[in-house]
């Protein structure tokens, strides 16, 4: 098994499998997560309920999106593609579409000798 520091890493490159496992575990621990705030932020008053869920989600939305970040730029650098590409995930709808794109592609034999 990888070290977990691994998966925030911009170095290297990562395979189909690699890229699609952390993109299924990060979606599971984002329901998760989701879940359990929503739970947590149901103690406080209700005026008080959406600010503290907001307040709570911020910390591991951020946590799983450097994963992903690190793991797309790793990919397209596998495919042979610049990883400058990967800002075209902030795209409303279309980045949606690249993380399946990007999942897809083939691993590039040139760079990978």
């Amino acid at each position: 098994m990888k070290d977990l520091s691994h998966y925030c890493s911009f170095k290297g490159t990562a395979s189909r499998s690699e890229y699609w496992g952390v993109q299924l575990i990060n979606v599971l621990i984002i329901i998760v997560y989701m879940f359990v705030i929503a739970g947590l932020a149901m103690m406080f008053q209700p005026d008080m309920q959406a600010p503290m869920f907001a307040l709570m989600l911020i910390p591991g939305l951020l946590l799983t999106m450097l994963v992903q970040w690190a793991t797309a730029i790793r990919r397209l650098r596998d495919a042979g593609i610049n990883p400058w590409f990967a800002l075209c995930l902030l795209i409303p709808y279309i980045g949606v579409l690249l993380v399946i794109l990007y999942g897809a592609l083939p691993t590039s034999v040139e760079e990978n000798k």
